[in-house]
């Protein structure tokens, strides 16, 4: 996706926690085969070529993590997708999209969503169990509950 394409994901980006309709749709992962094709280590930034194995066909794309760059530093940052080739990966001087996007990826806002995520199957899983034994809730999971 570029361009034009992702124009339909920036209305969501601040409705879900730490990211978009794209995390609605796909999860924080890539559910389809995906390969190492190359890693890169520099002085500046490393970074990694990864293929994947889409049912439209197999796709790479490129994730960076940069050491200096201000806004950039110690996160992984989405710079090439849907590129046909692995060569496609590497120009360091042209822009990987045409409107110059950049989609930053927080590892430790997916953690802590993941792990809120975590607490409220487990509290979902008591209602459940609460609601089929016509059990009265008590005031303080309901608390735990509204606060998830």
């Amino acid at each position: 996706m570029a361009g034009n394409d992702l124009a339909s994901y920036l209305s969501d980006f601040g409705a879900q926690p730490y990211g978009d309709r794209w995390v609605l749709e796909f999860g924080y992962g890539v559910r389809y085969r995906a390969r190492l094709v190359l890693v890169y280590l520099g002085a500046f930034m490393n970074y990694a070529v990864i293929l994947v194995d889409f049912p439209t066909g197999p796709k790479y794309l490129r994730l960076d993590r940069y050491h200096e760059r201000h806004y950039l530093a110690e996160r992984i940052y989405l710079r090439y997708w849907n590129q046909t080739d692995w060569h496609d990966c590497l120009d360091e001087v042209a822009s990987p999209t045409s409107d110059g996007s950049q989609w930053t990826l927080h590892v430790d806002a997916v953690q802590a969503e993941d792990a809120s995520e975590n607490d409220r199957q487990i509290m979902y899983k008591a209602l459940y169990a609460c609601k089929k034994d016509d059990t009265v809730l008590s005031h303080q999971l309901l608390a735990v509950w509204y606060r998830l």
